[in-house]
């Protein structure tokens, strides 16, 4: 983690973004670990765009942004993924309540 000039005592943390590749599944060699970080850094525009450019490389499944930072009013570090590329269609479920009118039309329409 990066230290800010400023800070007394180390209380005060600047945020660190880093990014992850995952490999694709036939690229994987034994041993290999699927996760790899790419890079660290301190700028999120810089971590932002490496990984745009990673992701329209398509050699990986999978790019991953995260945030590193101190929470000074916890005295605890945060770590969170601020953003998500990937090359899988995701096409999402719609929740029970959606398919709620279709499965009551089915259990009472008589037939």
């Amino acid at each position: 983690m990066y230290r800010t000039r400023s800070a007394p005592h180390g209380e005060s943390v600047r945020p660190e973004y880093s990014v992850y590749v995952f490999h694709r599944p036939d690229d994987v060699q034994k041993g290999q670990s699927d996760w790899e970080k790419k890079r660290v850094t301190r700028s999120k525009y810089k971590a932002m765009r490496l990984a745009e450019k990673l992701h329209g490389s398509d050699s990986y499944s999978k790019v991953e942004i995260k945030k590193k930072a101190f929470d000074a009013r916890y005295a605890k570090i945060i770590d969170r993924t601020l953003k998500i590329y990937s090359s899988q269609s995701f096409i999402p479920r719609p929740p029970l309540f959606a398919k709620l009118p279709k499965i009551l039309r089915r259990l009472f329409v008589r037939r």
